[in-house]
């Protein structure tokens, strides 16, 4: 039987006091920590009228925090990302407070293409508040 545990890196709406962290609950998500990707990725957040989604993709720099969890079955919560159609999950590296490494998965935004990037802001310091982003409109 295919084991569908992962530890997994959040960024957005999954994160604790955050739209969808009863999501995380309700599959049974346990809390490890705060962390952060090492250099290649950058946070933005792709609008959608009123609201939008937090998106992290590759970048030639740039972090990007996050809570790292151990999720019993992935699967559920691939359905609710779009797995893997609009977010792809992939093996990432993030560090801890002290630096330590390891390889978690995390979902990727599949493209961020001119006509998206458009629509997008970039999340400078790489630490998603949905309270800044969800109600905000691009212009």
């Amino acid at each position: 039987m295919p084991n569908y545990q992962r530890l997994l890196f959040v960024y957005g709406s999954l994160k604790r006091g955050h739209s969808n962290h009863d999501r995380m609950t309700r599959y049974g998500g346990v809390f490890l920590g705060s962390v952060e990707t090492v250099e290649g990725y950058e946070l933005r957040f792709l609008h959608r009228g009123m609201a939008g989604v937090a998106t992290m993709t590759r970048a030639h720099s740039g972090t990007v925090i996050g809570e790292l969890y151990r999720v019993p079955d992935i699967r559920p919560l691939n359905v609710f990302e779009g797995h893997p159609h609009y977010y792809r999950l992939e093996p990432i590296i993030i560090k801890n407070e002290n630096n330590q490494t390891k390889k978690v998965w995390a979902y990727i935004f599949q493209e961020l293409t001119s006509l998206n990037a458009r629509d997008s802001s970039l999340i400078v310091d790489g630490y998603y508040r949905e309270r800044d982003w969800i109600f905000t409109r691009k212009g």
